[in-house]
């Protein structure tokens, strides 16, 4: 890791307050090396947006505008397109199937509700997140695109609306299963049957797929899960030769910060399911 010497003294600021912290050593460990990673992937970002600018460089959603808002984070991922590079392809399948309702809940600084609304311009796009500073990230996101007319922001999903358009082809993205588990539960709320879906699920304590949320949809839905994997972009290629590159700093570039080991999931309709309300 490299840190600029003008940087140093806020930097050291901030790793005290984890060092000076009442936590176990332990703790204060890996709250370091969180520190750290997270301190370093903003500067990577940051030098990166002063080499290619701060619109999507690749990936399902390129071209979209990053607001300047959300880069105080690392969002070199975002900006690279290699967020969530382990689904792109089941995006790209999604985004094909042109749906008129895009629900996404736990949808952040709006990085997805933004993009699939410009990658589905017929789509009105349900953006719902409980954190309030998140939901005025996702306005800039969507104003800086053209698209906020199309991007309904929301703290949590009304039920009620969402059984009602259930009905037309709607996807449901699930990006914080805290937020969202009623929704996996179609006995609970069997409207989501009606709906593909595409869902990020913490893994079991063993590492293992949750497979009990897979067989709550085997009657309605085909289901496919696909692991998570680090990604190293070759940055050289950006950055060019004046700029001294470290091996990690291509890992810290595409790294997701996640506080348990997760999966995706792609719930897809089965044809020709018959449902008792239509």
């Amino acid at each position: 890791m490299q840190f600029p010497e003008h940087l140093a003294p806020d930097f050291m600021h901030i790793v005290r307050q984890v060092i000076d912290a009442n936590e176990p050593d332990q703790a204060k460990l890996k709250a370091l090396w969180g520190t750290l990673a997270t301190l370093q992937g903003v500067l990577i970002a940051h030098v990166l947006a002063g080499r290619i600018g701060t619109t999507v460089f690749a990936g399902p959603f390129r071209g979209m505008k990053l607001a300047k808002e959300i880069m105080n984070r690392p969002f070199a991922p975002e900006l690279l397109g290699t967020k969530q590079w382990e689904i792109h392809d089941k995006i790209e399948e999604l985004i094909a199937r042109a749906y008129k309702h895009i629900v996404i809940i736990g949808c952040d600084f709006g990085y997805s509700a933004v993009g699939y609304a410009l990658r589905v311009p017929e789509a009105v796009i349900h953006a719902c997140e409980t954190e309030a500073a998140a939901r005025d990230l996702c306005r800039d996101m969507a104003e800086t695109n053209d698209v906020k007319e199309r991007v309904l922001i929301a703290e949590k999903p009304d039920t009620d609306k969402l059984e009602a358009f259930s009905t037309d082809k709607t996807l449901l993205v699930i990006e914080d299963e805290n937020q969202a588990a009623p929704l996996l539960n179609p006995q609970q709320m069997p409207f989501v049957t009606k709906m593909d879906m595409l869902v990020k699920l913490r893994l079991q304590e063993s590492g293992a797929m949750p497979d009990d949320i897979a067989a709550r949809f085997a009657p309605t839905h085909d289901v496919r899960f696909i692991a998570t994997a680090p990604f190293t972009f070759p940055l050289d290629k950006i950055l060019g030769p004046d700029y001294p590159l470290e091996h990690f700093d291509s890992l810290i570039a595409t790294w997701e910060p996640r506080d348990a080991p997760v999966c995706y999931a792609v719930f897809t309709r089965k044809r020709f399911v018959r449902h008792e309300n239509g």
